[in-house]
């Protein structure tokens, strides 16, 4: 993107788990509904929350990949939960494998404010009816991934920029953008 460094926030790993875990449970009886979607809803929340309120949910790293927006710690957190608090299911499926995080128990919903639980139930709702192609097109249209190099950081600091491709953000507008997301976090 730029030789700026995103601004980074603490990770909370319990927040992280339990976002997991609700999202599944909301999303158990979609077909619709796998891994690329659950990486996609994580995202969402995250930045729409930061959009608003200064700092994200959980404080994950997302990073940009080809089918979009990836959480960093995901396959490490949810391969640990397994067993446990989820099971995970790969299923084949006509266009190729499905990977699914299905529950084992209700998320302790207590670990959140009532604010990011209801941005978190506007995002579920708001990409229920998306299969895993449509919200990883969806999530290509976000400025912060169209500029982020493969496999870097997306700085939650590019919700702010606009979506239209052609407009070229400067270094100096990135770093007005960062000072905004900074002091707005305060």
């Amino acid at each position: 993107m730029t030789n700026l460094e995103p601004q980074r926030f603490e990770f909370s790993e319990a927040k992280f788990k339990e976002l997991v875990i609700y999202i599944a449970n909301r999303c158990q009886y979609s077909p619709k509904s796998g891994d690329t979607k659950l990486n996609k809803i994580l995202f969402y929340s995250d930045f729409i929350f930061y959009a608003k309120y200064g700092r994200p949910i959980t404080g994950e790293e997302y990073t940009k990949h080809q089918y979009g927006p990836v959480s960093r710690r995901l396959l490490p957190v949810r391969n640990a939960m397994d067993g446990t608090d989820v099971h995970i299911l790969k299923r084949q499926t006509m266009r190729g494998q499905q990977t699914r995080t299905i529950p084992r128990r209700e998320a302790d919903v207590s670990i959140f404010d009532s604010i990011e639980i209801e941005i978190i139930d506007h995002v579920i709702d708001a990409l229920m009816a998306h299969d895993s192609e449509s919200v990883s097109e969806l999530s290509h249209t976000f400025r912060g991934w169209q500029m982020t190099p493969t496999g870097e950081t997306i700085p939650y600091e590019s919700v702010f920029l606009p979506d239209n491709q052609k407009h070229n953000v400067s270094k100096r507008e990135l770093e007005v953008l960062q000072r905004l997301a900074t002091a707005d976090s305060k």
